[in-house]
């Protein structure tokens, strides 16, 4: 792994989850700067930082230090789709 595929797998992970960098930084108790900062790999989280960002997402440390994580799809459903679906399984 490069160096910083943590951020970019906290960004998409943020991202696919539709939150904004304050929202984020609520739910892991730092500033949006802080969280924009990891994104960019210009600051590393601590290892309670680190647990509480994976715990959030559903996510071991290792897979956020470890994976790419970038391959996971978007979580928004479509919701014509979803109703096309339910259809046919009636």
């Amino acid at each position: 792994m490069d160096d910083n595929q943590l951020g970019r797998n906290i960004k998409h992970l943020r991202e696919m989850h539709a939150e904004t960098l304050e929202e984020l930084g609520e739910a892991i108790h730092c500033a949006k700067s802080t969280v924009a900062g990891y994104e960019r790999g210009v600051r590393k989280p601590d290892l309670q930082t680190l647990q509480t960002i994976g715990a959030h997402y559903n996510k071991t440390t290792d897979e956020l230090l470890n994976s790419d994580l970038t391959d996971l799809g978007d979580l928004t459903l479509d919701l014509n789709s979803l109703s096309g679906m339910i259809q046919l399984i009636r």
